[in-house]
């Protein structure tokens, strides 16, 4: 629970010390009102209905030059009307690319032709390159590797080779007549 100093809370006595160096006529929050300022203003509306006594209210309780327009002291109170919360619906966000139709796509040409790069792949499948790498690496679970060569074969490995093909043919004789046909 806030501790009240000179009749306001100490989260506004808090902010307004902060924000007392602010430009005149600018919020320091880059035009943004936090929760507590936005119930704030609905709680000085229920109270006075009246928009120029709301605004010189929230600049005494705040501490600040600033307060809100007209304009969106009344969308505060008609959005707490009509959702009952002054917060901001969530905005839907784009569809997203990683359609079926388009994993398949990819896929497919992917398989088709496991060289080609995703920067090509993008430009022929009209899909955004980060986006396909995604649904290689999340979705197709493909991963992107490098060639390399560890050893050359000599002739010392060859015969290591046959040698090993050899031991292993031994063993399989020997188990088979140890513990008959698998």
């Amino acid at each position: 629970m806030n501790a009240v100093v000179h009749g306001k809370c100490d989260r506004c006595h808090k902010q307004s010390e902060l924000k007392a160096n602010t430009p005149v006529g600018k919020m320091a929050d880059n035009g943004r009102l936090t929760v507590h300022k936005k119930v704030k203003v609905v709680l000085f509306y229920a109270e006075t209905k009246s928009i120029v006594a709301i605004q010189r209210r929230f600049r005494a309780h705040f501490g600040t030059r600033w307060a809100p327009c007209k304009q969106t002291i009344y969308r505060l109170c008609q959005q707490f009307e009509t959702n009952g919360s002054v917060l901001e619906k969530k905005r839907p966000r784009p569809a997203s690319v990683r359609t079926p139709a388009n994993i398949e796509a990819v896929r497919v040409a992917l398989t088709r032709s496991p060289s080609k790069s995703t920067r090509r792949a993008s430009a022929e499948s009209g899909i955004s390159h980060r986006p396909l790498q995604r649904i290689l690496h999340s979705v197709l679970h493909f991963f992107r590797y490098k060639m390399t060569v560890s050893h050359k074969l000599n002739v010392l490995n060859v015969m290591r080779v046959a040698n090993c093909g050899r031991l292993i043919a031994r063993i399989l004789i020997h188990a088979i007549y140890f513990y008959g046909n698998f």
